[in-house]
């Protein structure tokens, strides 16, 4: 087992954890992409507010939190079964700025 294995435990979405992962999926989206970013802000949020609303209701949600910390989110993936285990859709995987390339 590596050390950030050790460091960093999964659990599934919490309804407390939505509105940050709505925040987050949006905000690093939009600042990620010129293309997003170059649409009108209030049309930007809305529609994708939307979006991420329906997926979260029908995908899973992993959260990555420190070792015995549960209520701090490091990161997450959100994605969705389609049909067998082997096969899932990845929507959108999200790690904090200070907790990347950590390994």
């Amino acid at each position: 087992m590596s050390k950030i294995e050790t460091l960093v435990e999964l659990r599934e979405m919490l309804p407390d954890d939505f509105s940050f992962i709505r925040s987050s999926w949006c905000k690093s989206l939009r600042s990620g992409s010129y293309y997003h970013h170059s649409i009108p802000e209030k049309t930007f949020y809305a529609a994708h507010k939307a979006g991420i609303n329906d997926t979260l209701e029908n995908a899973k949600c992993l959260v990555a939190t420190p070792a015995n910390e549960p209520n701090i989110i490091v990161g997450y993936l959100v994605y969705e079964e389609r049909g067998s285990d082997e096969y899932v859709v990845l929507h959108y995987c999200y790690i904090k700025k200070m907790f990347r390339m950590m390994g």
